[in-house]
């Protein structure tokens, strides 16, 4: 789940919450009531106190409906029990998205540990805090389990719990400061020190990246499998010999420079003008059309990008119409500063235009190349309707050695590689073939890989594993 995606869940629920609150409220006024008026029960609410459980009742109404209601029944059986395996994600996949999800997670158990100690003395203990809300993510987590709407994480009941005793610390020194009527440093060193290990080791964590000479394999594991309880049965020859292969770097990846020249270049062609305000989806950027519902939509981690006008028929171009809409687009492209020459142009369906960058010896090309393709397609009143610039720059960068196809067959073994579905007890992995190819890393720089492929018990059961091939 993405952080928009979070934000509408908390909106949606959040008004629950407060419907919710309409009815709690006085619920819980007249049980009060009638506690101290009729059963003539002794203890006492202060103000404080009601408050802190009326506002406990509504942040709990928001933490079921984000982590039991919010997802389908999709996750059953999935248990994660790989400690800090979320970092370990954010950090192959440099992604900031999974770092917020992970400060998400803790943040949306503080209220918890901010509210507690308000509501009497023995919840102003930490210990008591701490067991509250350890036992709350806990059930929460088991809830997710057996449902199969979340996975078992481990690293979710850290974060919450972690969450919430931030929110502890931070209320205690508020507390303390009304108090004593002074601030003291002890209160406020322990409600900031989780920020302050944040932020130093995010900062640890971007200058280690900016100083490695690669970028991070997006399709490594944040936890390995387990091969203990599998049988895999190696059908693919492998060899023990090494290789030297060319190394590339997408020239457009993470360019953001250019997206300016683009907007104007995407206007001339199709007469439209662009608001460049934009909405941002982790890796990518959607303007808007100033005066129809067209959208420009920017890869920003790849430089490819489509446009669209939401059209859904699409025109059948005869030879005549094919060949303008050709002469049209082409001419375009070559005002273009990103367009390459060479090209091969084919027409497919009727109606698509496609333009396809020629083969290139990557293994061994010592050359700048491209790679990808262009379509384009066209409404029945010719209008362009989809253009689809999926092409990638690669700019030949040097050459690596890689270990051997037997060597990468070892990362195999140890289960250094993603899966999807987890392997089950007794399950015969047979790995029938093993090529070499290419992957991007987060830097761009396109990296030599060996792709594994084979199939799980049954052959119709196809299964697919990347592994790193460079030393």
């Amino acid at each position: 789940m993405d952080i928009k995606t979070i934000f509408t869940y908390i909106f949606r629920y959040g008004s629950l919450a407060l419907i919710g609150l309409a009815v709690i409220i006085p619920l819980f006024w007249g049980g009060y009531l009638f506690y101290r008026r009729v059963l003539h029960g002794s203890v006492k609410l202060t103000f404080r106190q009601a408050a802190a459980i009326i506002l406990l009742a509504g942040w709990l109404i928001v933490v079921i409906g984000l982590t039991a209601l919010s997802r389908g029944a999709n996750f059953t059986g999935y248990i994660n029990l790989s400690l800090f395996s979320g970092y370990v994600n954010a950090w192959n996949k440099w992604s900031y998205r999974e770092l917020q999800l992970i400060i998400f997670n803790m943040l949306m158990f503080a209220p918890l540990g901010f509210l507690l100690p308000l509501v009497s003395g023995k919840t102003q203990k930490m210990s008591v805090v701490f067991i509250i809300s350890l036992t709350l993510t806990v059930l929460i987590e088991l809830v997710q389990l057996l449902s199969g709407k979340g996975i078992f994480e481990l690293d979710d009941i850290m974060h919450n719990t972690a969450g919430s005793l931030f929110g502890y610390f931070l209320i205690m020194a508020i507390l303390d400061i009304i108090e004593r009527k002074r601030i003291r440093l002890m209160p406020l060193l322990k409600a900031s020190a989780l920020p302050l290990l944040y932020v130093l080791l995010i900062s640890a964590a971007v200058l280690a990246y900016e100083r490695q000479p690669y970028g991070n394999l997006p399709f490594l594991p944040a936890q390995k499998q387990n091969m203990k309880r599998i049988n895999v049965i190696k059908e693919a020859p492998l060899t023990d010999e090494t290789f030297t292969v060319s190394v590339y770097r997408n020239l457009q990846a993470n360019d953001l420079s250019r997206i300016e020249e683009l907007i104007q270049s995407v206007e001339r062609l199709t007469g439209e003008s662009f608001d460049r305000s934009f909405r941002v989806d982790n890796n990518v950027r959607m303007y808007a059309g100033i005066s129809s519902g067209i959208q420009l939509t920017v890869f920003t981690e790849s430089g490819e990008w489509t446009y669209t006008t939401w059209e859904q028929d699409r025109a059948i171009l005869d030879d005549n119409e094919a060949e303008n809409r050709r002469q049209e687009m082409e001419n375009w492209m070559g005002s273009f500063k990103s367009e390459p020459s060479g090209l091969i142009f084919s027409q497919q369906d009727g109606g698509t235009l496609r333009w396809d960058a020629p083969d290139h010896d990557r293994f061994r090309g010592r050359s700048d190349f491209v790679l990808g393709s262009v379509m384009a397609e066209y409404d029945a009143s010719g209008t362009l309707a989809q253009l689809n610039w999926f092409l990638k720059y690669n700019s030949y960068c040097g050459e690596v050695e890689t270990v051997s196809p037997l060597t990468a067959f070892r990362q195999i073994l140890q289960g250094n590689f993603y899966q999807y579905v987890p392997f089950e007890k007794n399950d015969r992995l047979v790995i029938e073939d093993c090529v070499m190819d290419y992957e991007y890393d987060t830097k761009g720089f396109l990296r030599p890989v060996y792709r594994f492929s084979g199939y799980v018990n049954e052959p119709e059961n196809i299964w697919q594993a990347t592994v790193s091939a460079m030393k």
